[in-house]
């Protein structure tokens, strides 16, 4: 067989072929019989020489075997073990996490609407660009828990932080007209009409 120098991927459905059949050859040596003429591992061959011009290297199967322990074999004794010998590091961990949680969402709620807070000006091209970057991070991070996510959301519907003003360019006149053109309800009550807009 010709071994390829393109990058063949380790290929389990193969390997796993080939060990069935290994097996069945060491049966045939005690006695019982295969039909040796139409082995699956040599279909399952020809498709991964069309598909890259020759069969993985024999240095990814022995790879591949050397981790049959972690495929059929999970000790999940020892796995609850570790996990409950880490549980006083995870809470300390997500304890962390609550508390830098709740200090953004206070941050956010002091700073309010106006970047200028933070002494950006979005006026400014790279000023508004740097700005972006740095709440799409914070929006990425902050989203990934569900609790900031409904946060977020009610950022979103409010326009009271940076963060529900993102998509405007962090301009609160641009969200409210917005708003009121889309006949977005709350921002009426804050004193804003269309009559305000034409």
């Amino acid at each position: 067989m010709a071994i390829s120098t393109a990058p063949a991927k380790a290929n389990p459905a193969w390997y796993e072929q080939l060990d069935l059949e290994e097996d069945a050859n060491r049966a045939a040596q005690d006695g019982l019989s295969i039909d040796i003429l139409n082995l699956p591992s040599r279909a399952l061959a020809q498709g991964i020489k069309q598909r890259y011009d020759g069969l993985p290297d024999p240095a990814l199967r022995a790879s591949w075997e050397a981790r049959g322990k972690w495929r059929r074999q999970a000790d999940l004794d020892a796995a609850r073990d570790y996990a409950d010998a880490r549980q006083p590091e995870l809470e300390a961990l997500l304890r962390h996490v609550r508390d830098s949680q709740h200090d953004l969402q206070r941050w956010a709620e002091l700073i309010g609407t106006d970047p200028r807070k933070l002494g950006i000006d979005t006026t400014h091209d790279e000023s508004l660009l740097y700005l972006q970057g740095v709440i799409s991070g914070l929006l990425e991070v902050v989203a990934q828990d569900p609790s900031q996510s409904r946060w977020l959301a009610g950022e979103e519907a409010s326009a009271k932080t940076l963060f529900g003003l993102a998509r405007f360019g962090f301009n609160l006149d641009v969200s409210l007209t917005i708003a009121c053109l889309g006949g977005h309800r709350g921002h009426r009550a804050r004193g804003f009409s269309d009559e305000n807009f034409s």
